[in-house]
């Protein structure tokens, strides 16, 4: 979208507001509103753009979000949508914005972290397959995630390991 964004804005198609400014502007919103929950947060609730924001969605946002009343009765008709489910507890199961992986470090986070010496056989961005020192077979080969997001056995994964989980197999053949 940043590189999408006209230059001269202020909104993203230029002077006027449109289709894309009316598709956009309320995602941004759930954003702001979500992504604070989670450790590594795009922009403040308060309507502030965040460091991962570039600068022409930057600009957008700033000037849509406090400048264009129309936009701002939009955020606030989204946020009073938002904030039942909040008070319900809506995103408290849902890992990092409100659930947090508070198990104690693991022999495999230690491998990742190179505290424990492995004999690496494969590694990628997402995983890593190592030798088993205690082989039971003549190709024992680890393979773990490099970040498990509360995934601390098979018994722990859920729906949103499925991506991983699969991208192992996958490692695996």
């Amino acid at each position: 979208a940043e590189a999408l964004a006209d230059p001269t804005g202020p909104y993203l198609a230029g002077e006027e507001f449109s289709l894309a400014d009316a598709t956009l502007f309320p995602t941004m919103v759930f954003i702001t509103h979500m992504l604070p929950k989670f450790e590594d947060a795009v922009a403040s609730p308060a309507g502030e753009a965040g460091p991962r924001l570039g600068p022409r969605l930057s600009a957008w946002w700033s000037h849509t979000s406090n400048a264009d009343e129309a936009a701002k009765r939009v955020a606030d008709e989204i946020r009073s949508g938002l904030q039942p489910w909040e008070e319900r507890g809506r995103w408290d199961a849902m890992l990092y914005a409100g659930a947090r992986d508070v198990a104690p470090a693991t022999l495999f986070d230690k491998i990742l972290s190179k505290e424990i010496p492995s004999e690496v056989v494969f590694e990628d961005a997402l995983c890593l397959a190592f030798r088993d020192i205690n082989p039971v077979a003549p190709a024992h080969i680890l393979i773990i995630p490099k970040h498990r997001d509360g995934l601390t056995g098979l018994g722990a994964a859920t729906a949103e390991h499925s991506a991983i989980l699969g991208h192992l197999m996958v490692a695996a053949a």
